[in-house]
This record gives structure tokens, C-alpha cells and sequence, in this order.
């Protein structure tokens, strides 16, 4: 399977598919994605990322990066969940 996952707008889109996790199993291949800002998604781009079937949005950043940079379009298409890492402990 190919990992990068190429997008004119988006940068660094890859597919996580293939990595083991510490009890040996494997993440499937185009179950879980990463990437930078969605909020840069439109036209074929943003065609591309429905045609991938995501159905969950999950959004690690600040507070700050998302408002200065933006959410995936259309939110409410998707279950989206702000997980922003701000104040959170780190173990």
C-alpha cells in the first residue's frame, strides 16, 4: 500500500495503515489518516478526501492554530472532536 496520500493543498496526508502497535497488532490500511490543516481542502482536494470515506475528524491543535488556520470544511458532514492537546499532561 502507498502511504502518502498526495493532495495539492495539503501537505504530509498519510495513510497510517501498516504500523504495529505495542501488543503486536497492526493499524489497518485506510482506517486512520494524519495530515495538516483540512481547513485548506477545496475543490478536487476536497473531492479526494470525501472519496476516502473519512467519517471522523479528530483535531489535536490549539485553540489558536484552528481559528488562525481553520477547520476541515463543513464540519457537521463528519463527527468532528477538538482534542487540543493545550493543557493537557504529557506522559
Amino acid at each position: 500500500m502507498k502511504r502518502h496520500v498526495e493532495f495539492q493543498r495539503l501537505h504530509n496526508f498519510r495513510d497510517l495503515g501498516g504500523y504495529r502497535a505495542s501488543d503486536s497488532r497492526t493499524v489497518p490500511w485506510q482506517a486512520l489518516y494524519r495530515s495538516d490543516s483540512l481547513g485548506k481542502l477545496q475543490g478536487a482536494d476536497w473531492e479526494r478526501f470525501l472519496g476516502l470515506g473519512i467519517c471522523t475528524v479528530i483535531d489535536l491543535r490549539y485553540p489558536w492554530e484552528i481559528e488562525a488556520k481553520s477547520r476541515v470544511p463543513e464540519p457537521e458532514r463528519f463527527h468532528y472532536v477538538d482534542l487540543s492537546i493545550e493543557h493537557r499532561p504529557y506522559d
